[in-house]
């Protein structure tokens, strides 16, 4: 997991918020159209296009999260995509999440406590015009950017076991990356087995086996001849196979446990869904190549 410094686009991403209440701002009924709590003013606007506040000219509002996040779900660090059956945008404090739970989120990160209001809280004031709107220092946690981030699809794991859950708002924690590190054999670990933090790792399911296997896979590629680039560009089923074996110290695919020759199978229709998702989480690279079995850099 890695700490996503939201400070750094905090005017673009704030500008796509203001645009959005404030066009929304309805001045004769004094009211949001539709209803900031609701799912359809989040629709409305993940799907609206503003011209873009940024210098990078980002193409919408996921555009702009994908580029400070590199790329990766802010959970498992997959490669994603701004394709919907990729990615969705994932709220830190829940769409659902009540008025009287801000503070636990807040006390997490000055970002969410300085810059998002709960959305109820701020439909309920009155606001002059739409100008007035759109200078709000705390802004809507619905639509509010300080509030967003993006996920993976993956339904296994990340926002799609999270749910509503309340949790910690573990990609914009300063500190994040002491919190946890990821051993040799693929678990993400807290030393603090009763903290938040490992509840949180509970809820994403970031151990599920998959994710524990591919970064065992990385864990050991990491400590081959191979580097990264020779792995991710490999497409011929034979030469998965001699980079399966090679970490494995085995001579042959049929010396691994099935669920490894599961990841560059034999035959014409063979699937190749393993090799892909594996190749997705390359981030582990690098992560077990500086990283100690303890998580400490070297």
């Amino acid at each position: 997991m890695k700490y996503i410094d939201k400070q750094q686009n905090i005017a673009d991403g704030e500008g796509y918020t203001r645009d959005y209440i404030a066009d929304s701002y309805d001045v004769a009924s004094h009211s949001f159209i539709p209803s900031l709590q609701s799912e359809e003013a989040f629709n409305r606007f993940r799907n609206q296009q503003y011209v873009s506040h940024s210098p990078h000219a980002d193409a919408d509002f996921k555009s702009l999260l994908l580029r400070e996040q590199e790329g990766r779900c802010c959970y498992c660090m997959r490669r994603i995509s701004v394709d919907a059956k990729d990615s969705n945008i994932e709220h830190l404090i829940p769409k659902k999440s009540p008025v009287g739970d801000l503070p636990y989120y807040a006390k997490y990160s000055d970002l969410l406590n300085y810059h998002v209001s709960h959305s109820e809280t701020f439909e309920g004031k009155r606001y002059a015009n739409k100008k007035a709107v759109a200078q709000q220092v705390k802004l809507p946690h619905m639509v509010a950017y300080e509030n967003l981030v993006a996920s993976c699809m993956d339904s296994h794991h990340c926002n799609s076991a999270r749910g509503n859950a309340k949790m910690p708002p573990l990609p914009i924690i300063p500190d994040i990356e002491s919190k946890y590190f990821y051993s040799p054999s693929g678990m993400i670990v807290t030393e603090d087995v009763d903290s938040e933090y490992d509840k949180a790792i509970k809820t994403l399911e970031l151990n599920y086996e998959t994710l524990r296997n591919i970064r065992l896979l990385w864990k050991k590629a990491a400590s081959s001849a191979y580097e990264v680039a020779q792995i991710v560009f490999l497409t011929e089923t034979a030469d998965k196979q001699v980079f399966l074996c090679t970490i494995f110290g085995k001579q042959s695919i049929t010396d691994l446990h099935p669920k490894w020759q599961n990841f560059a199978p034999a035959g014409e229709n063979a699937s190749t869904y393993y090799w892909d998702l594996f190749v997705k989480y390359d981030w582990f690279y690098d992560y077990y190549r500086h990283h100690d079995k303890d998580g400490n850099r070297i």
